[in-house]
Order: C-alpha cells, then structure tokens, then sequence
C-alpha cells in the first residue's frame, strides 16, 4: 500500500544560508537565513540573533521574548481543569543570573502601556510590582514582600498604593505604619459622600 503527501517539501540554497519551506493547504512553514523560523505570514516567530518569538507579528518588539499581536481580539491565557479551586493562570518570575542573593527591592514588574497622542508612542501608563522588602538571608523570616500600584498624571508614572507584608495600606505614602496610611498631598485627605440613608 502507498500514501500520498499532500504538501510540498523543497530545500533551496546552500547549506548555511539557504532555507527551508514547507507549504501545505493551510499556509507555509519557513526556515530562513536572517529570519528564524516562521509559520505562516506571521502566525508564529522565532527571530534568528535575538530569540525573539512573535504571535501575529513578524516583528516581536526588542525589549520582549514573547510578543502577542492581535488587532481585533485579546489575547488569552487560559487554564483548563476538573476543579472549583483557584488556580494560577499567570505567573511572572524573576531571578537572578548569579550566585547572589536578592536584595531589597529586587521583584518583578507587571506594566501596562498604551497609545498616545503619537502614534509611535506606547507609554507605560500603569504598574503592579510585587518586590523583597529586605534582603534575602533565608528562606523563612526574611520573606516578606509588598504589592506596588502606580499610575501616570501628567506623563509622570509614580507609586500611588502600596501593600506592605504586614497587611499594611498606603495611600500617597510608600511608609505606610498603621492599618491604612493615607499621606496628604495638599489636597483634601479624605473625602466621605453621605445620602440620607447612609450609615458609617
């Protein structure tokens, strides 16, 4: 008995240089010099030099190793299981590439960029961090962490929340010493916007 192969397979070029194309009825497969791997136009990219890897984008951005583009729909990261229980759908990891231990301040950053007024520009208009209060000297009692939250006015990006390991809240304060902190910017601290029926 025999099958038949139904997609095309050529090798054209010299060894080094050349390239390797795979087409099928759904799209092409290349592998070529100065550009990596790619599926398609541009459903998946693995830039040569760089590492870089593009979903729908034949240019995954520098500064990143994973670049997702879709201009219609988001992008989706999604854990499938049997169970009620929450689980961790994203996780963002740092580490160091030495033998040394991490220091205070050292954590992983979540931003969030968007157009502006340019169409070139994609400022970082919001930040979660997550960040070592002390330095690392153990694995129990030097374990503590805070959440950063920081937002741009003005095109100026700056921490406006924190949550320190303790449980304690800061607003407009980075050293927050009670339950919650609320630092006075020169404006009204606190504003509190009763109706009749309300009750504190």
């Amino acid at each position: 008995a025999t099958s038949a192969i139904s997609c095309l397979f050529t090798v054209t070029g010299l060894t080094t240089l050349g390239f390797l194309t795979i087409t099928g009825t759904s799209g092409t497969t290349t592998i070529a010099s100065g550009q990596g791997f790619t599926v398609g136009d541009s459903q998946f990219v693995v830039q040569q030099g760089s590492g870089h890897v593009g979903i729908g984008t034949t240019t995954p951005a520098a500064a990143a190793n994973l670049h997702v583009y879709h201009n219609t729909d988001k992008a989706l990261f999604e854990v499938v299981a049997a169970s009620d229980v929450a689980r961790e759908t994203l996780s963002l990891r740092r580490t160091r590439n030495d033998a040394t231990a991490p220091a205070a301040g050292f954590g992983t950053i979540l931003s969030f960029e968007l157009e502006g007024f340019s169409d070139a520009s994609a400022p970082n208009t919001g930040r979660i961090s997550s960040n070592w209060e002390v330095d690392q000297t153990n694995n129990t009692t030097a374990r503590d962490s805070n959440m950063l939250f920081s937002t741009m006015l003005d095109n100026v990006l700056a921490e406006k929340v924190r949550i320190t390991s303790a449980g304690n809240v800061g607003i407009g304060t980075t050293t927050p010493g009670t339950s919650l902190s609320i630092g006075n910017t020169g404006n009204d601290t606190i504003t509190i916007s009763a109706t009749a029926t309300s009750t504190f």
